[in-house]
Formats: structure tokens, C-alpha cells, sequence
């Protein structure tokens, strides 16, 4: 008789009444039987907890846990993480879709790649009328670790966590990233274990206008102080300190929406600052300099595009000496065919 290691699975609930039946039902159906699904209710005030209780009288290995007041996302997981029980720790969102083979399939890679603590796949983008596309994520350990400097290398709702990577090394989430906070503990785990991303796509990702990711966008201000503080740790974990101007320049040219906030900036001085990170990060943290500088390189043609830059022909003359230009202006299209 084959011997399954548990999984717990957290879905943070707040207000979900609208799409949580179908997202909870896919978990509940998982083709992996040895589950403990913890459904936190953060003081929600439609009718999320009913649905909950409907459910967890349907099957036995969902755990209801009501906060007492609203803890919000961070501290809602952080809690979930402390009940769990499981070998593994599996993330899902309250309104998406989880494939019925996902968490087999990510066990069994986990199970036979034991130096994996962090496991995430592709998803499938949806809205209420269509299929809007596929997301992807660079797959291997080497490929991460260089992308990590970039952007997120996971799609949160997504991953399966090792549980004593995150007990050996008092590992959670922090506080102070309201968003961004996988981000911010991905960058810490990968200081202790290796990742990686089947691709495959195990989750269907629902995209809606009430998204933390969509209302977060309205107060890019705050937002902007946050993923400032996410790139701080990821450079110097590097070993390299960057002046607070150094450091705006370079959170604000990993996002469009920030890239107005320095849309007069030389692009010699982001050459320099991008030269910088590559250096320190492959010198002492092993970064294959390679796929760093192709990262890099496509958010530096995204800077040209946002920025002033275009528009100025020293500016331009500038730019097409970079090899930053050619390699991103290659890296883009390659991505954007995925060839």
C-alpha cells in the first residue's frame, strides 16, 4: 500500500463568496487524496463562512479557522503556515481554478527532487468571458535565481512549499510587504534551498477587477516604497548596497507604471547600475551572468519605451551601444513567441 505525505492547503477567504465554491471544489477534487484544506475566514461579512461550512460538512479534511478580527493577507497566511501539518505546503487563492492533477504531479517532483524546497508550474489567465493567455516562469533553479532580481519567478496561488525549509530557517511572511510578499519570501528561501517550475499549467488564474494585484495598482505610491524594499533585499543579499537614488532608479525601471517617475533619467546611469548588480550577484552569489543580463536587458527596452529616452538622440545614440539593446531587443521577441 503506497504511503502518501499530507499536504496542507491554506485558501485565505475574505468576502470570496462570489468564486470560492468553484476554487475550494477544485481542491476538494484533486486527483492527490492525502490533503488538509485549512479555509481561513479573515472576518469576512458576506456569506463566505456559510459556503465554508456547506463544504467542510461535505468533506473531512477541510479545516475551518475564523479570525477573530481582520488580519489581512500576511498575517492570514503566516497563521495558516503555523496550523499546518503537512510534509508539503500548497498556496491557492480563494477565486482560482486549481487543475485536477496539480498537486500529484507537483508531490511527485517534489518526492523525487528532494534539493527542491519551492515548486511552482505555468497557469492559464481567465476572466468571466475568456481565456486571456498563458503565464510562464523560467524553469530551472539557475533561471530563477537570475529572474528573482527582476520580478517574482512564481505565481503565488500556485507553489508547493517544502514545510522544514520554512521551520529550519524561521522562514514566514513579513509584515511590512503588503504586496509583493511572496516576492519578498522567495528571495529569502532561495538562500537556503533550490526551486523550480514544472511547465505545465496546474492553475487556472482568474483575473477581476477586485484582484489585490488590480487595487494595489491605484496606489502605485505605496506600492513603489514596497517593491523598493523587495529589490533591497535581493541586491544586498548580493553583497551590494545601492544609494536610495540608485535604488529608486532601478525598482522604478522594473515596472511600467513606476517608469514615470524616472522618465528623465540617463540611461548611461541605469548601464552602470544594471553593470553593478550583475557584477556583485555573480561574484557572490553564483548568478549565471547570462540570464541576469538577458533580465535585465528586456526591462531596459521597456525603459527605452516608457522613458524620455527615445526621444533624445544622444539618449538613443547611448543606448544602441549597450549590448543591453541587442540583447533585450532579441530576448523580448523570443519571449513574446516563446521560441
Amino acid at each position: 500500500m503506497k504511503i502518501y505525505p499530507m499536504v496542507s492547503v491554506i485558501i485565505p477567504c475574505f468576502n470570496s463568496s462570489m468564486f470560492m465554491r468553484e476554487a475550494i471544489e477544485s481542491i476538494m477534487n484533486q486527483s492527490y487524496p492525502e490533503l488538509e484544506i485549512l479555509l481561513i475566514d479573515d472576518g469576512s461579512t458576506d456569506n463566505t463562512l456559510d459556503i465554508i461550512q456547506e463544504l467542510s460538512a461535505l468533506d473531512g479534511r477541510i479545516k475551518l479557522v475564523r479570525n477573530e478580527r481582520n488580519l489581512k493577507l500576511v498575517n492570514t497566511l503566516n497563521k495558516g503556515i503555523s496550523l499546518c501539518n503537512g510534509k508539503y505546503i500548497a498556496r491557492m487563492d480563494a477565486d482560482d481554478i486549481a487543475c485536477p492533477l496539480r498537486i500529484e504531479k507537483q508531490v511527485a517532483y517534489m518526492e523525487t527532487h528532494p534539493e527542491i524546497g519551492l515548486l511552482g508550474s505555468f497557469i492559464e489567465e481567465f476572466d468571466d468571458k475568456r481565456i486571456i493567455g498563458r503565464g510562464i516562469q523560467p524553469i530551472s533553479d539557475e533561471r530563477i535565481r537570475a529572474y528573482i532580481f527582476t520580478a517574482s519567478a512564481f505565481f503565488h496561488p500556485g507553489v508547493l512549499i517544502r514545510r522544514d525549509v520554512l521551520s529550519a530557517h524561521n522562514l514566514q511572511y513579513e509584515e511590512q510587504f503588503t504586496i509583493g510578499q511572496d516576492h519578498a519570501l522567495w528571495i529569502n528561501m532561495l538562500q537556503h534551498t533550490k526551486a523550480a517550475n514544472i511547465p505545465e499549467i496546474l492553475l487556472r488564474y482568474r483575473v477581476n477587477a477586485q484582484s489585490l494585484t488590480q487595487v494595489s495598482n491605484r496606489n502605485r505610491s505605496s506600492r513603489r516604497v514596497v517593491l523598493k524594499a523587495i529589490y533591497r533585499s535581493a541586491i544586498s543579499k548580493a553583497g551590494l548596497q545601492l544609494s536610495d537614488e540608485e535604488l529608486s532608479l532601478y525598482s522604478c525601471s522594473m515596472a511600467k507604471q513606476d517608469v514615470i517617475e524616472v522618465v528623465d533619467a540617463d540611461v548611461s546611469d541605469l548601464i552602470k547600475l544594471y553593470d553593478k548588480v550583475i557584477k556583485y550577484a555573480v561574484k557572490n552569489q553564483g548568478i549565471n551572468r547570462s540570464y541576469l543580463k538577458k533580465y535585465l536587458a528586456i526591462r531596459f527596452i521597456a525603459f527605452l519605451f516608457y522613458t524620455n529616452a527615445k526621444k533624445r538622440p544622444y539618449q538613443v545614440v547611448k543606448s544602441i551601444f549597450s549590448s543591453y539593446f541587442y540583447v533585450g531587443i532579441y530576448a523580448f521577441i523570443m519571449r513574446k513567441y516563446q521560441l
